[in-house]
């Protein structure tokens, strides 16, 4: 890239009652190494109601010549239709996806530009680096991860727009929104267009929280995966762990850990005195073999993490059954 030559980009910026984080992330946006000219930041309101449309107006009203605030037309659908609306009125080269909890270096804007100079290249992943580390969900690491990491992506505007932006039918009732990142790098992928990963593109995201409630909302996430598979039976077997027919990694453990369940009850209430304590003995096993599962994805040993990994498999495996109903595509 010349010293005087910078590609204008649009950050867009969904958001929802991330009124605790949204104010550090606009700052680190709005804190970039790069011509305040070439950029300009869209923030997309979903139906937020604890302050963050305050924390959104007092930015734009102190960053006016770049900075845009709107309201999603349809609120509460996913930041796949906010998202889109923010496309729509974009003006920059590249689009840069970013969300209301995550931070982002001084230098993103300029090394993300820098991965455009090649002109193959239609779109960019960052390296996704957690923060909050003593909230991490023990199985974050090791469960069913996302593809083309939404949280700080960038493409070229000309390639969403042959490809027709987020696919916005990646949201339901019951299971949330999810997947409509991958969907988006699968049909440009599809389309011949390239997408690299580049290490020098950081963006920092805090990790899962350990709370029962986001445990079971991002358990119940993986319903959508059955469309993901319908659309692209090919491009996402790799991310979906697919290993026997429509069985994946995961849903083979939900499977035995379904039967583990069933076992240690009818074990547990077995007149046999014997059957009783070999099922005692598996039980205590697994429970310790599932805290050094914790442990190696974390660091710690934290004692209720099977409860809480069968609690999200359990979620998993339930919600991969409802999806694969709902859009008729066999997935577990």
């Amino acid at each position: 890239m010349s010293a005087d030559y910078y590609p204008s980009v649009s950050v867009i910026l969904p958001f929802q009652n991330n009124a605790s984080t949204l104010g550090n992330t606009l700052k680190s946006i709005l804190d970039q190494d790069y011509p305040k000219d070439r950029f300009e930041l869209i923030m997309v309101c979903d139906n937020s109601n604890d302050g963050s449309v305050e924390i959104a107006k007092a930015f734009q009203e102190s960053y006016p010549s770049n900075t845009s605030l709107i309201f999603n037309s349809i609120q509460g659908k996913g930041p796949a239709r906010a998202a889109n609306q923010a496309i729509r009125v974009a003006r920059g080269e590249i689009v840069a996806r970013m969300d209301g909890d995550a931070l982002v270096p001084r230098n993103w804007l300029l090394s993300l530009t820098r991965a455009f100079e090649r002109a193959e290249v239609a779109g960019v992943e960052p390296f996704v680096v957690p923060t909050n580390s003593t909230a991490i969900v023990p199985f974050r690491s090791s469960a069913p991860s996302g593809f083309g990491p939404g949280v700080g992506s960038s493409f070229r505007r000309s390639a969403l727009s042959k490809v027709g932006y987020y696919d916005e039918s990646y949201y339901h009732p019951l299971f949330g929104y999810f997947r409509e990142d991958a969907d988006l790098i699968f049909k440009l992928e599809e389309s011949g267009f390239l997408i690299v990963r580049d290490a020098n593109v950081r963006v920092f995201h805090p990790d899962r929280k350990r709370a029962m409630k986001l445990i079971v909302q991002q358990g119940l996430k993986y319903g959508l995966d059955p469309l993901l598979l319908k659309k692209h039976p090919t491009e996402s077997r790799s991310l979906l762990h697919l290993k026997i027919g429509f069985f994946s990694s995961w849903g083979l453990a939900f499977v035995l850990s379904t039967a583990f369940t069933f076992g240690g009850i009818l074990g547990l209430f077995a007149a046999n005195f014997q059957l009783q304590a070999v099922t005692t003995a598996s039980i205590l096993a697994a429970y310790i073999a599932v805290i050094a599962f914790y442990r190696k994805l974390s660091g710690r040993w934290i004692p209720q993490s099977p409860v809480l990994l069968y609690i999200f498999l359990m979620t998993f495996g339930i919600a991969r059954i409802l999806g694969s109903a709902v859009y008729r595509e066999a997935l577990l």
